[in-house]
C-alpha cells in the first residue's frame, strides 16, 4: 500500500489546483501573482450572484462564507487560491481584485478590508478536492491504480 500526499506541491505546479478551480469557471485566461494565487477577468463585469451560484455547483456545498457580499455588485476581477489563502489578502487587494475565492480566513485577516473588495470562503477541503481528478489523469499514465477517498468536511453549517 502506498499513499502519496502532494497538495502543497501541487498547488504550485503550472495547471495547479488554483488554476484548475479557475478553469471551471470558464472565464478564459488567468496568470498567476504568486506560486499559489491565481487571477482571471470577465470580459465585461457579471453579478456577483451569479459568481456565488456557480461557486456553490462548483464545489458542490451548500454554503459560502463571505466578506463585504454585496448582491448589488458586479465583479470584473477575480482570484483564486486553494487551501489556506489569506496570508495572500494583501496581494491580492493591490492587484485590483474585487473578488477572492479562498478558505481559511482568520478574523484578524479579514477586518479592515477595503468595501469593494470581496471575499468567498469555500472552504478548506472544498477547495482542494477539485485537483484529485487531475492528479489520478496524470498518475493513471502511468499505469497505477487510483482510489480517491470521498472525503466530506467535518465542519457543518447549520
Amino acid at each position: 500500500l502506498q499513499i502519496y500526499s502532494m497538495h502543497t506541491n501541487f498547488d504550485k505546479t503550472q495547471k495547479g489546483t488554483s488554476e484548475l478551480i479557475a478553469s471551471e469557471y470558464k472565464i478564459g485566461g488567468f496568470h498567476k501573482i504568486n506560486d499559489y494565487v491565481v487571477v482571471s477577468s470577465f470580459e465585461k463585469a457579471i453579478p456577483i450572484s451569479e459568481i456565488l451560484s456557480k461557486t456553490k455547483l462548483i464545489f458542490d456545498i451548500k454554503n459560502v462564507k463571505t466578506v463585504n457580499y454585496n448582491e448589488k455588485r458586479k465583479i470584473q476581477n477575480i482570484a483564486f487560491c486553494a487551501g489556506s489563502g489569506g496570508d495572500f489578502i494583501n496581494e491580492v487587494i493591490k492587484n485590483e481584485i474585487d473578488l477572492y475565492i479562498t478558505s481559511d480566513l482568520k478574523y484578524h485577516q479579514i477586518q479592515d478590508l477595503p468595501e469593494n473588495f470581496c471575499i468567498f470562503d469555500v472552504g478548506h477541503l472544498e477547495s482542494e478536492k477539485i485537483c484529485l481528478k487531475q492528479i489520478k489523469k496524470i498518475l493513471e499514465k502511468e499505469k497505477t491504480e487510483i482510489l480517491i477517498a470521498n472525503e466530506k468536511s467535518n465542519i457543518e453549517i447549520l
